[in-house]
Order: C-alpha cells, then structure tokens, then sequence
C-alpha cells in the first residue's frame, strides 16, 4: 500500500478524497481530452498513403489509439462522435430552461 507523505494512508481516506488527491496531482488531469484524426500505417492494408486513417485520444503527453484503418469519412464521424461524448455541453441552468 502506498502511503501519503502525510496523513492517513489513502485506504481509510473518503472516495472524494482520493479523487481530489489523484486529480491534484496528475499533471495531465487539467488538461482537456482531445480527439484526433490522422493518417494511419499504409503498411499492413496495402493501401496508397492518405486512404488510411486513425482516431486518437490525447491528454497532455498521454495518447491511445481507438481505431486504425479506417476511410477518413468514417474517421471523421467516430472523432465526431467520441467528442460529443467526452466533451458535453454545459448544462442550461433552471432560470434559462423556463
């Protein structure tokens, strides 16, 4: 178990606790989760350079790849479709909505 440098050991801390102290020391964690389209390896479909395409998830110096091989269209349209998931839209307050 890995302590704190003070206090008590993140086991008996609070879930919020843990989050806050996670978020707090991340360096990437203030960072927003951007998506990405961009070509992809023509090497292992044997496609012509620029018919090939990916979708990335990049944080910081963070990144993962969700898909490869894909038509840019179809690219397009999952980046679209990620983005509208991870980055919603703030929500109408009470006053607004009436």
């Amino acid at each position: 178990m890995t302590r704190n440098p003070r206090g008590r050991p993140r086991l008996y801390c609070t879930p919020a606790c843990r989050t806050r102290t996670h978020r707090d020391s991340h360096p990437d964690a203030h960072e927003r989760l951007q998506v990405e389209v961009d070509y992809g390896s023509t090497s292992s479909r044997g496609r012509p350079a620029g018919q090939v395409w990916l979708v990335r998830l990049r944080r910081g110096k963070q990144q993962v790849i969700v898909a490869i091989g894909l038509g840019r269209p179809s690219a397009e349209d999952l980046a679209r479709q990620i983005d509208s998931i991870i980055n919603l839209p703030p929500l109408a307050s009470p006053a607004a909505s009436r």
